[in-house]
């Protein structure tokens, strides 16, 4: 009677306890797959395509990147060989590197942190004549926020809505090798 009942708890400790640890099991080999596919040469080369078609739409002119690496574990992000022409289809700047450690769970509330940003081997190419508009405006328009789109009410922007707003938030950066 009393002696059975608790051979019945500890079965039931135990069962609850093989599952538990079956589930623990299950969700680190699940964490171990996505971050091997995610950090996966195909997996990158498709972010690459996605992320250089992304800014030539928003910036409506030729962007290349020669490569980009994305660690999903540290939140890690890396373009090398960033290229972006003017409207006269000139190179109007070329970045060799520019790294950034993002702080992802404030993207979750529309608030892009960057916990430390690296920018090298910088060669821009800008300039402007008098009374016209420099060759960088249309960077300065493109991702300047519109403010007639700007009246929408805050709750009625979807997350998917090219009007939600980010706000950013870089807490360190660091330059180098300049050549304006």
């Amino acid at each position: 009677s009393l002696q059975t009942k608790r051979l019945e708890m500890k079965r039931f400790v135990i069962r609850g306890l093989k599952i538990l640890g079956g589930l623990l099991v299950a969700v680190i080999v699940l964490l171990l797959s996505a971050t091997l596919v995610f950090n996966s040469s195909s997996f990158q080369k498709k972010m690459l395509g996605h992320a250089t078609e992304l800014l030539e739409e928003k910036l409506q002119t030729k962007v290349s990147i020669d490569s980009i690496n994305i660690n999903f574990l540290t939140f890690n992000v890396g373009l090398y060989g960033l290229d972006v022409e003017d409207r006269e289809h000139r190179q109007m700047l070329h970045v060799e590197r520019l790294a950034v450690n993002l702080d992802c769970w404030g993207i979750l509330r529309d608030h892009v942190k960057v916990t430390y940003a690296r920018l090298e081997g910088v060669k821009a190419r800008l300039y402007k004549q008098k009374g016209e508009e420099g060759n960088f405006q249309f960077v300065i328009d493109a991702f300047k926020r519109d403010k007639k789109k700007g009246k929408t009410k805050e709750k009625e922007v979807r997350k998917d809505s090219p009007d939600r707003r980010l706000t950013f938030e870089v807490r360190d950066a660091e330059i180098g090798r300049i050549d304006v």
